[in-house]
C-alpha cells in the first residue's frame, strides 16, 4: 500500500490513517470491507532484501513534462507542448564514459606452468575465480560477450561450455535460433495463464517448459515476459501477463521457479518499459516517466521475479529510459538491478540490430553497464567487425575501466553456464595456478612463481599513469568510431540480400 516518494524522501512511504481493504465482485459490489489502521507514517528507506539504501535512479527520465496528479483536481487537463526541439539529453545520448585513469589493469592471457585452470576447477573451489579469469585474452572476452545470440559462446581450452538458447514465451524451441527445426508444444498465451490467478499452475507451466527444454537440448529460455498491458494496442500483449504489476510479477516468479527447477535458465524480459512496439527499433524509443511510476508499475514485475522467483537471467529492452538505452543504462542494470535488488545472474540484450558498432545499441555502452551478452543472430557476420573493433579500440583507450567491465561480463557468463545442464562439474584438473607464470597478455604478473600472482587483485603500479597517457594522446570518439560507418552501410545491404530470402524461404516451409 506504500507509495514511492520521488520528490522528497526518495523512499517508500505509508502515510498514517485508515485504509479500507474491500472484497467484492466489482469496484462497486462489495461482500465485506476491512479497515486497516496505520497509526504513524512509515518510511521504508532500505531494500527489503539487500538492505541497500533506496534512492532515485531515473531523475534524468523526467523530461520537461507536467505529470498528472490527483492534487491537480479530478478533471485537470494537461497543456499542449509549446516547443518541439530536442533537449540536450537527447542530443548527447549514447555518449561513452571517459577513460578511467586510476585503478588496476586486470591480468589477461595468463598461462600457468602447471596447466590451465578449468571452469570445473572453479566450481570445486570458488577461491580460484580471479586466477581463472586471468587466463582469458581480451579477444576471448569480447567474442564471448558479442557472440551470444541463441547461444552463449564456449571456450574449450578453459572448459567453458557453449549453451543453446532460444525464444519463448509460449513455447520452448531447440537449437538453430530463428531457423530452429524442433520445438515444444504451444501453450496458451501469457494472459490466459494470468487470468487463472493460480501460482501453482504457473509453476507447473514453467516446470513443463523446463522438461521439454531438456529433451530439446535447450539451456537458456528467452522468457518469461512481464511488461505491462499499458494499452490494448500493445504489439506484444500476447506475451505479457496483465496490466497489473503485482499479478504480472507473481506469474513471472512462479514460471521462473518452475523452469529453473529443471535447470533451464530464464531471461525475464524486456527490462524495462517495453510497452510499445511501434518505433522501438528506430534509434530507440525515448521513454519519459518519473520514478514513482517506474517503481510502482513498470519495475515491480521484474523486482518480484528477481526476489521471489530468484531469476538467473534478465533480457534488457530496446527502448530508452529517458535518453539512455536500457541495455547501456548503468543506473538500471548495475545500480538498481544488481546492487539494490541483489540480482546475481546474467543480462542479455534484446535482438541486436546495430551494424555500426556505435551510437544506438552501442556494445561498448552495454558492456560498461554490465549488460553481459548481445543477442546477435543470422546477421552477426555483418556486425562482428564493427562490434569487436569498437570494443578492442575502447580497451586500448581504457584498459582499466573497460578491461574491468569485460572481466565482469565474462564472469557473469561463466557463472550462468555453471547453472545449466551444458556444464559438467566433474571435468576437474586439480590445477591451481601455483607454478611459474609462463606468459601473459596484459597486467602486471610476476613471472617467477604462481604464488606472486594474485589474479585481478594484483596492483599494477604503472597502470594509472599509462592509462592517463593514453587519454592525453587518444582522440576519444565519444559517440562511436566514424571510421567504419561506410562499412556499416555496406553490410546492411549485404545482410538484407542474404537474410531476407532465407527467412522468406523458412516462412514458406512453415506455412
Amino acid at each position: 500500500m506504500a507509495s514511492y516518494d520521488y520528490k522528497n524522501r526518495q523512499a517508500w512511504v505509508l502515510d498514517a490513517g485508515t485504509y479500507q481493504i474491500k472484497v467484492g465482485h466489482t469496484v462497486r459490489d462489495f461482500e465485506v470491507v476491512y479497515n486497516y489502521e496505520v497509526p504513524t507514517t512509515k518510511v521504508i528507506k532500505n531494500d527489503d532484501t539487500t538492505g541497500v539504501e533506496i534512492k532515485n535512479h531515473f531523475d534524468n527520465a523526467l523530461g520537461s513534462f507536467h505529470y498528472l496528479s490527483r492534487t491537480d483536481g479530478l478533471y485537470s487537463k494537461p497543456s499542449a507542448p509549446t516547443h518541439f526541439l530536442a533537449t540536450q539529453a537527447v542530443k548527447d545520448c549514447d555518449t561513452r564514459p571517459s577513460p578511467t585513469t586510476e585503478g588496476v589493469i586486470q591480468n589477461t592471457g595468463v598461462v600457468y606452468e602447471d596447466g590451465a585452470i578449468m571452469l570445473a576447477d572453479v566450481a570445486a573451489d570458488n577461491s580460484l575465480w580471479d586466477k581463472f579469469l586471468d587466463q582469458f585474452t581480451v579477444d576471448e572476452m569480447i567474442d564471448m560477450i558479442c557472440e551470444s545470440g541463441y547461444k552463449t559462446l564456449g571456450l574449450e581450452r578453459l572448459g567453458v561450455p557453449t549453451t543453446v538458447d532460444n525464444d519463448g514465451p509460449a513455447t520452448v524451441k531447440g537449437e538453430g535460433g530463428l531457423l530452429y527445426k524442433e520445438s515444444g508444444i504451444a501453450y496458451p498465451v501469457a494472459f490466459a495463464l494470468a487470468s487463472s490467478w493460480n501460482d501453482d499452475l504457473a509453476y507447473a507451466y514453467g516446470e513443463s517448459i523446463g522438461k521439454e527444454a531438456k529433451e530439446l537440448g535447450t539451456h537458456i529460455w528467452y522468457a518469461p515476459a512481464c511488461n505491462l498491458h499499458r494499452s490494448p494496442m500493445g504489439g506484444r500483449n500476447f506475451e505479457y501477463y496483465s496490466e497489473d504489476p503485482l499479478l504480472s510479477g507473481k506469474m513471472a516468479a512462479a514460471v521462473t521457479r518452475g523452469a529453473q527447477s529443471q535447470k533451464l535458465v530464464v531471461t525475464v524480459k524486456h527490462f524495462v518499459c517495453n510497452d510499445q512496439e511501434t518505433n522501438r527499433q528506430t534509434r530507440g524509443l525515448f521513454t519519459w516517466t518519473n520514478e514513482q511510476a517506474m517503481r510502482e508499475l513498470y519495475l515491480e514485475p521484474f523486482e518480484i521475479a528477481v526476489k521471489e522467483g530468484k531469476a538467473w537471467g534478465i533480457m534488457s529492452a530496446y527502448n530508452r529510459i529517458g535518453a539512455d538505452w536500457c541495455s547501456g543504462n548503468k543506473a538500471l542494470i548495475t545500480d538498481l538491478l544488481r546492487t539494490e535488488w541483489g540480482f546475481d545472474g546474467f543480462v542479455v540484450s534484446d535482438a541486436y540490430i546495430n551494424v555500426t558498432g556505435a551510437n544506438y545499441m552501442d556494445p561498448v555502452l552495454a558492456t560498461y553497464a554490465r549488460n553481459d551478452a548481445y543477442l546477435t543472430s543470422l546477421w552477426y557476420f555483418a556486425e562482428k567487425l564493427q562490434m569487436t573493433t569498437n570494443m578492442k579500440q575502447t580497451y586500448e583507450k581504457d584498459p582499466i575501466g573497460f578491461g574491468n567491465a569485460l572481466r565482469l561480463c565474462t564472469y557473469d557468463l561463466c557463472r550462468v553456464k555453471m547453472r545449466t545442464l551444458a556444464f559438467d562439474p566433474t571435468q576437474t584438473t586439480g590445477h591451481r595456478g601455483e607454478g611459474k607464470i609462463v606468459s601473459k597478455e596484459h597486467g602486471n604478473v610476476d613471472n617467477s612463481t604462481g604464488g606472486a600472482n594474485q589474479g585481478g587483485s594484483i596492483t599494477d603500479t604503472n597502470g594509472a599513469q599509462n592509462n592517463a597517457n593514453k587519454v592525453e594522446k587518444a582522440d576519444i570518439a565519444k559517440t562511436g568510431f566514424k571510421t567504419y560507418s561506410l562499412v556499416g552501410a555496406a553490410t546492411v545491404a549485404v545482410t538484407a540480400a542474404i537474410v531476407i530470402p532465407v527467412c522468406i524461404k523458412k516462412r514458406k516451409r512453415e506455412d
